[in-house]
């Protein structure tokens, strides 16, 4: 089988570590699982000795043998000391044959994201001078899906504690950098990030810009979907309550907006009746129910967006399939069209209206922007820096 070993040079001083250098090697052949022997294939060796194949394969579908020692992966891992286990799973009773015949078994490992896997054997062989010290987001994501899937999240958390004191927590929780699809993906990253990890801090901080975020089921977007749906049920379901609720709040809102004085004209009946507000000959009843129509019929124009149905968020706010955002959006682009004093000569009351609703949206964004879960109320997971200082002290 025609094979490259990629050999990792240890490098003097603090610097990142130079790329792995190619070296081409003999054909070589290994026992055990069956696997596509024909193709080409790169080995990477994190231990001399090692006893194990782990085989993966990238976006490209090239196949990568990782040379492990399976001691190393069974410390870390009940997940991996269960499987390579002899007497108890098939693997380990291969595993156990190949030692005693002194060949290697590879075990393919078809769904692990052969970066973060890389980076995980580095971690638990100590090869620390080839774990990267600047992670993305998406790369500690996803190395957070193989930590959660072989509960060995304890055997790195020095190094998410490394990596989470250069990714710090931004300060406001409503800064849409990046915009769009990407910032929601991003948040969503975050908060299985922050669950696996065990960081509350962190938890509590997007879980409430994903509710804020989060959309139906049915229309949402595919790669957010992929990481809500690795969110244990019952967060799942806080989450979904909680946006739930916060599109009932913005609905309560505009109606306590619509029904309370600031919808009122503030003129006096012989003010109003003489049209000082720029308007025709009214009374004040008909300047309020002047104001509500334009706004209902501004809702009624911008609601029917082709992804949504058709609604009143007055009267039927849970029809409402978008986000908290985007629904937020929508009425504060109302209120500021209202706002516009360009559109009334001379200005009319409906500007100081649209001025108190746009304030009041504004109010209550901020605000649901900081109801966030609290992680303690979830079982599962553990604080990282927590278990840190508590190492520290023993």
């Amino acid at each position: 089988m025609p094979s490259r070993t990629l050999i990792f040079n240890p490098g003097e001083g603090t610097k990142s570590p130079p790329s792995p250098a190619l070296i081409p090697t003999s054909s070589s052949s290994f026992s055990g699982s069956t696997s596509a022997l024909s193709l080409p294939c790169t080995e990477i060796t994190f231990y001399a000795n090692a006893d194990l194949i782990l085989e993966v394969f990238n976006e490209k579908k090239e196949m990568l043998h990782l040379r492990v020692a399976s001691t190393a992966l069974c410390i870390a891992s009940p997940v991996f000391r269960a499987m390579l286990s002899p007497d108890r799973f098939l693997e380990g009773n291969i595993l156990s044959s190949c030692s005693r015949k002194g060949t290697k078994f590879t075990l393919t490992l078809p769904e692990d994201d052969p970066e973060s896997l890389i980076i995980l054997c580095n971690i638990l062989h100590f090869n620390n001078y080839n774990v990267p010290r600047a992670i993305s987001v998406n790369s500690l994501a996803r190395l957070c899906v193989l930590l959660d899937k072989y509960v060995c999240t304890l055997a790195a958390a020095s190094w998410i504690d490394y990596w989470f004191g250069h990714m710090p927590v931004p300060k406001a929780p409503s800064t849409p950098e990046p915009d769009g699809e990407d910032r929601i993906l991003i948040e969503a990253m975050w908060l299985f990030i922050s669950v696996v990890t065990g960081d509350s801090q962190r938890f509590s901080h997007f879980s409430a810009l994903q509710m804020m975020s989060l959309r139906a089921l049915d229309v949402m977007d595919s790669q957010h979907r992929e990481w809500f749906n690795r969110l244990p049920s019952k967060i799942q379901d806080a989450l979904m309550t909680g946006s739930q609720e916060a599109i009932l709040a913005t609905s309560q809102t505009l109606q306590d907006f619509c029904t309370g004085k600031q919808t009122r004209c503030q003129l006096s009946l012989a003010e109003c009746s003489r049209g000082a507000h720029g308007g025709p000959v009214v009374t004040p009843k008909d300047c309020d129910a002047h104001f509500i129509g334009i706004l209902l019929q501004s809702m009624q124009i911008e609601m029917l967006a082709p992804e949504f149905s058709a609604f009143n968020i007055l009267t039927d706010p849970g029809s409402w399939q978008g986000s908290v955002n985007e629904l937020l959006d929508r009425l504060e682009g109302i209120a500021q069209g209202l706002a516009n004093t360009r559109l009334f000569v001379p200005p009319h009351m409906h500007c100081q209206q649209g001025r108190a609703l746009c304030r009041k949206l504004r109010e209550l964004r901020h605000s649901l922007g900081r109801n966030g879960l609290v992680l303690a109320e979830f079982r599962g997971g553990f604080d990282v820096k927590k278990l840190l200082r508590k190492s520290q002290q023993v």
